[in-house]
């Protein structure tokens, strides 16, 4: 079972990267926001023509059209950017989010090659809630349909070794490992936006990472894991890395809409030495559409329950 879960926090880590709801965080990047427009318009009316000013109050009210949220970034730099979409994701209560990935690995020597498809369903209104199902095909016998739910009474699992659903309490260090990696990594990429290369592609802005080790850790992985404990720390913290980054966020809503990466790593631990090259895709939409994420009561009346 450990190793289910921890395969399991594999799968789930990067899709649950770049989602989640800090208010602490988010409150800080909304000061942050603020202030900066403020200090903008106040230097806009120092500098401005006395001449136009008088202009724009003879203006008809309703002739004249505010000009919209993405009109105002375009031009901008990423920390504006990332700033006012964690304002707009402040509104977001649950989401869909639907992902594709590869992973080329090599453990101790054995290779292994597999694709996933996933589906997350999270609700952040309810306790950070959370539905997934995950299919892989590999090149070994590892792989199989994984589902799992996360609610406030503990972690639901099924897996392909496993005839039946198991039942974990959310006492247990993996159940809270699943709440920590909900913290806001909006805020995160606020810190690091000088790292980012600001596009704009049509409907969206396109915020492009690259970085190595800690750096690229830190703005794709986050800080949950490394607060963990045990296997999982061990390989992280040993976990030598380098990739790329992109992220989209819609220009009418400012969500964060989408995102992709690919990196190249090694590390060792309890595992084993491990080689990784991975590539992933994932979106986002459905939002505010998943805020009541229920267990079937069929499953929590035939789970085992395990780590009690």
């Amino acid at each position: 079972m450990r190793k289910i879960i921890a395969l399991l926090f594999l799968i789930c880590v990067m899709a649950l990267a770049a989602c989640g709801s800090d208010n602490a965080d988010q409150d800080k990047t909304e000061k942050d926001a603020v202030a900066e427009e403020e200090q903008t318009n106040e230097e806009t009316s120092d500098t401005g023509d006395e001449n136009t000013e008088e202009s724009t109050k003879e203006e008809d009210p309703e002739e004249a059209e505010e000009p919209s949220e993405s009109g105002n970034l375009i031009g901008s730099d990423a920390k504006k950017i990332f700033q006012k979409s964690a304002e707009a994701m402040q509104e977001v209560s649950s989401y869909l989010v639907k992902g594709e990935f590869t992973d080329d690995s090599t453990i101790s020597g054995q290779n292994e090659k597999a694709t996933t498809e996933l589906t997350m369903e999270l609700s952040l209104a309810d306790q950070s809630n959370m539905y997934m199902k995950s299919s892989t095909t590999s090149n070994t016998d590892s792989g199989g349909v994984v589902e799992l739910y996360k609610v406030a009474d503990g972690m639901y699992i099924k897996s392909p070794d496993q005839d039946q659903w198991m039942k974990m309490p959310a006492s247990s260090d993996y159940g809270s490992l699943f709440t920590t990696l909900q913290a806001d990594q909006l805020t995160e990429y606020v810190n690091l936006s000088n790292a980012f290369e600001v596009n704009d592609n049509g409907n969206h802005f396109v915020l492009t990472f690259t970085g190595t080790n800690e750096e690229y850790k830190s703005a794709v992985m986050g800080a949950g894991i490394a607060a963990q404990e045990g296997i999982l720390k061990e390989h992280y913290d040993n976990m030598n890395v380098n990739g790329t980054y992109e992220i989209k966020i819609d220009k009418d809503s400012l969500y964060m809409v989408g995102y992709t990466f690919e990196y190249e790593s090694t590390t060792s631990g309890e595992i084993g030495e491990v080689e990784t090259y991975h590539n992933a895709e994932y979106t986002i939409s459905e939002f505010n559409e998943h805020d009541d994420i229920t267990v079937p009561k069929e499953i929590t009346d035939s789970a085992v329950s395990v780590g009690q």
